[in-house]
């Protein structure tokens, strides 16, 4: 559906200490996944699915929106 929200958080072990560094791998089109179900996504599978997306980071402990 479009508009749902998602929550990711970084892959592949990566983490990150700012809200720039996680906006900016995210806008690169670096790989997260989804939280609740475990899938790999980048900026592309949510823009093609309509999603808006919050990021965890920080050991999952701050949050910011990719909007």
């Amino acid at each position: 559906m479009r508009g749902d929200w998602v929550e990711v958080m970084p892959a592949y072990g990566r983490d990150y200490k700012s809200k720039a560094a996680a906006l900016k791998d995210w806008r690169d089109g670096k790989d997260f996944m989804e939280t609740s179900t475990r899938r790999y996504m980048s900026i592309r599978d949510a823009e093609r699915e309509g999603l808006n997306v919050t990021i965890r980071y920080a050991n999952l402990l701050k949050v910011c929106t990719t909007r």
